[in-house]
């Protein structure tokens, strides 16, 4: 198995201790008010009395002001996404689904001008710039990554490898492990759940064959990020492949129950809530949902530790399945 636990030390001081589950905020697919803030923002009101340890936000939603942060730090850590997921097609595996995007101007250089006013005492992870139109090199990306750690010392910076040329569906996983030596230095590696393959075993066996190649390069507390990944199912899955940190929309989407995600109005009649308001509900879910990401965090340690899926509750035999899938697929395993 190679679910692991890790600590990244930022350099403020903080440390990030891994598995580390990110609620994510974006305005993508979500309404606009007259005012311009998106509903996101709502939601973010709702959130935050909650939220303590991480979240991840969109530089985009932050220059067009979609969303507004407090003046203080919110949690320990914020991730701040470079914006191409807003600006971009690629919906991820939880959106129910095709929405439209007409997104307003954003390029390299607005990005840099959200990230150059970000306060120096909110620590945070800084996501290298993608867009699906501007496909780069990976080596091209590599050197984004390595200007972003140069500009940004004081930050940790998180490189997302992605595909290559307008035609490509998937990061090519063989090239990125073969430049793996090229990463030396850079903090976290990730890539989206959507563009690592087609099924969840061949995203799991991705996953495995980038740990390896980390860990043979002496890499072994480079955490592996999955983006747009928070579903307690695929989180699990992917953690025993060897990924540390997930984030996602799901929380905001479903509400968490028995370990996988529902329908968030049937949480509801299944809490026995169906005497309230469809808002109070919906509100209900989401602090449910950030107490269980919170409580399958301690579960996941609990599994590296010992290596026994019986800590996911309420059973572990599909997950236990999936790992047995896994490992007639990757032969270290």
């Amino acid at each position: 198995m190679l679910a692991r636990r890790n600590t990244l030390i930022h350099p403020s001081g903080e440390r990030i201790e891994t598995p580390l589950l990110i609620p994510s905020f974006s305005s993508k697919g979500l309404g606009t008010s007259a005012a311009g803030l998106s509903e996101i923002s709502d939601v973010m009101k709702v959130a935050e009395q909650f939220l303590t340890d991480s979240m991840l936000v969109s530089a985009y939603d932050i220059h067009h002001g979609h969303i507004s942060l407090p003046k203080g730090a919110l949690t320990a850590i914020m991730y701040v996404d470079s914006g191409g997921y807003e600006t971009s097609d690629l919906q991820d595996l939880s959106a129910t689904y095709i929405h439209e995007v007409n997104p307003k101007a954003w390029d390299e250089d607005k990005l840099y001008g959200v990230l150059d006013q970000w306060p120096t005492f909110a620590p945070a992870v800084f996501v290298t710039y993608d867009r699906a139109n501007e496909p780069r090199s990976l080596s091209d990306q590599i050197d984004a990554a390595r200007k972003l750690i140069a500009r940004y010392p004081k930050q940790l910076v998180a490189f997302l490898a992605k595909p290559t040329t307008k035609d490509q569906r998937f990061v090519q996983i063989e090239e990125l492990i073969a430049n793996v030596p090229n990463l030396a230095g850079i903090p976290i590696i990730g890539v989206t759940e959507k563009e690592l393959a087609s099924s969840y075993i061949e995203r799991m066996k991705r996953i495995a064959l980038l740990r390896f190649a980390l860990d043979d390069n002496g890499m072994n507390k480079v955490p592996i990020h999955i983006f747009g990944s928070l579903d307690p199912m695929s989180v699990c899955m992917y953690y025993v492949a060897g990924a540390e940190i997930f984030d996602g929309l799901t929380w905001i989407r479903y509400g968490y129950l028995d370990g996988s995600a529902m329908y968030l109005h049937n949480v509801a009649v299944r809490r026995q809530l169906i005497h309230r308001t469809d808002g109070f509900a919906r509100a209900s879910a989401l602090q449910t949902n950030l107490d269980i990401l919170a409580h399958l965090a301690i579960q996941m340690r609990k599994l590296e530790m010992d290596r026994d899926f019986k800590h996911l509750d309420p059973e572990d035999t599909w997950l236990r399945e999936a790992y047995n899938q896994l490992r007639t697929r990757v032969g270290r395993l």
